[in-house]
């Protein structure tokens, strides 16, 4: 039986429980008070928050930004010729030259008036690339420059419902939509001026030689989407205003060669494998909030639904529960992180041998706001592990983010000309994770975008470089329309810029 010899430390121990309990009751209350305050600052923020305006305001009453049907039926026919024209690119300087010749020739054929007018300049630019100026009437003023390539991703006829050379207009297999069939109805003759490595680097060379500088550069890049941001009903157009970098490492393990009945104890291909494990137990860092994809969320914040607007209208508050939801899902989480993918293993050559060797390459898309050396060391850290070797074959950096927003012409004159096709759609910026020719044209200029006016779904998207590639041709006459738009609005802008009054920032209060 237990007797408590010292009442008073009874006494002692409940007032001290009583203080304890009355400092944590504060620190609660001081704690639910500031979560109020930030809510409350949060959702006032979110209720005044006004949808981004960076669009070009111009009177363009008197441009004329419509069509006859006629005339975008001729468009759809020439086309559908093009794409039954089979000019492959199976690698870097490896494509089929005699297509090339033969398109180049059909586009002469079919354009007559542009490849013949005085105004206009037409250069065949190492042999199979076309480079096109249009000679304005004021020479003081930039050229500006619109890129598409010519050549396509090679196919497997067997797996196509129709042929990918078919070039005509057809039902939809699934939506009984008219459609336009074949392989480059959506990457990318619908823009079609150049063509690959070899003809946007020879042009640029071209270029600079002349010392020409551009005002701005639109290339291809990402389509507009419906459906695809989380909290979004309405179409998303997203100007490309810089892309990842691109990066190959070898990782080389050596362990100790022997019969597979009593294998060594130093393995290459377990060495291999720890190294390849830890790439994917300890990824790359997210760099949410150092790119352009905090922005894009705020652009978006106007005409998302609760508890999306909410979320991406206070990236200040919510940002880091914003970035772990994005890295949940693949899309999104190559929007905000250098990824990682083992492309090639290599190891033994007979099923009883244990190989001595075993290798492994890794491909990394680099964020815009980390470096290759940056990724490297990464890799090195989180292998740490000195037996095995890493080795950097190639890489190319990030490009620099381009200006947006309210200050930037350009880019309000592209989002200008999405509005007058797409008055439905959202213009954002952000980065596109894949690669384009614009590399060859940074020294040119600093205003690099990259976007492509045709709308499409989440299913059609899959057919880019896949199977049973098409574009219905009502995108394909918004695709001409955009074009149309731009060149316009460029022509009236330089008459108009003093006029130019920017709109308000999403998120700015």
């Amino acid at each position: 039986v237990y007797q408590d010899l010292d009442p008073h430390r009874h006494v002692l121990t409940m007032a001290r429980n009583r203080i304890f309990f009355r400092y944590l009751g504060l620190v609660l209350g001081v704690a639910c008070g500031i979560v109020v305050i930030l809510l409350s600052v949060a959702v006032t923020r979110t209720l005044l928050l006004e949808e981004t305006d960076d669009f070009i305001k111009i009177d363009s009453a008197s441009i004329n930004f419509n069509a006859e049907d006629s005339e975008f039926e001729k468009y759809v026919e020439i086309f559908g010729e093009s794409l039954r024209y089979e000019t492959v690119s199976t690698e870097p300087g490896k494509y089929n030259r005699e297509e090339l010749r033969a398109l180049i020739k059909f586009l002469s054929q079919s354009y007559s008036l542009v490849f013949n007018h005085s105004l206009v300049e037409v250069e065949v630019v190492n042999e199979f690339s076309l480079l096109l100026t249009v000679h304005g009437s004021d020479t003081t003023l930039k050229p500006y420059l619109l890129t598409a390539h010519m050549d396509v991703v090679p196919v497997d006829p067997d797996q196509w419902s129709l042929p990918p050379f078919l070039g005509k207009v057809v039902e939809d297999p699934e939506t009984g939509e008219p459609v336009i069939w074949g392989r480059g109805a959506l990457d990318n003759k619908p823009g079609v001026i150049v063509t690959g490595r070899d003809g946007a680097g020879h042009i640029a060379k071209t270029l600079s030689e002349r010392n020409a500088q551009i005002d701005f550069l639109l290339d291809e890049g990402s389509p507009i989407l419906s459906g695809v941001m989380q909290g979004v009903d309405s179409p998303v157009a997203l100007i490309a205003v810089t892309e990842k970098g691109r990066m190959e490492v070898r990782l080389t393990a050596e362990g100790v060669a022997g019969h597979s009945s009593f294998p060594p104890k130093k393995q290459a291909v377990e060495i291999l494998s720890r190294a390849i494990t830890n790439l994917y137990k300890y990824p790359q860092p997210s760099m949410f909030g150092l790119g352009p994809e905090a922005d894009m969320l705020r652009y978006l914040a106007p005409r998302a639904k609760w508890p999306h607007k909410l979320l991406f209208s206070n990236l200040w508050l919510f940002g880091p529960l914003v970035s772990y939801a994005m890295s949940l899902k693949r899309e999104s989480n190559a929007m905000i992180k250098t990824t990682t993918a083992v492309t090639i293993v290599n190891a033994g050559y007979k099923n009883n041998v244990v190989p001595a060797v075993a290798t492994a390459h890794i491909n990394h898309r680099v964020h815009p706001s980390q470096s290759l050396e940056d990724v490297l060391a990464h890799d090195v850290a989180v292998i740490g592990d000195s037996e095995v070797k890493i080795e950097l074959l190639e890489g190319t950096e990030p490009q620099p983010v381009s200006p947006y927003g309210p200050d930037s012409i350009p880019y309000n004159l592209i989002a200008g000309a999405v509005r007058e096709v797409y008055p439905e759609a959202i213009t954002i910026p952000g980065s596109l994770i894949a690669n384009t020719d614009t590399i060859h044209y940074l020294h040119l200029t600093s205003n690099v975008y990259r976007f492509n006016p045709t709308s499409v779904t989440v299913q059609t998207l899959g057919t880019i470089h896949g199977k049973n590639e098409r574009v219905t041709v009502s995108s394909f006459k918004s695709n001409v329309l955009f074009y149309k738009s731009l060149i316009l609005l460029a022509d009236e802008i330089h008459k108009n810029v003093s006029e130019f009054k920017p709109g308000r920032k999403a998120g700015e209060l």
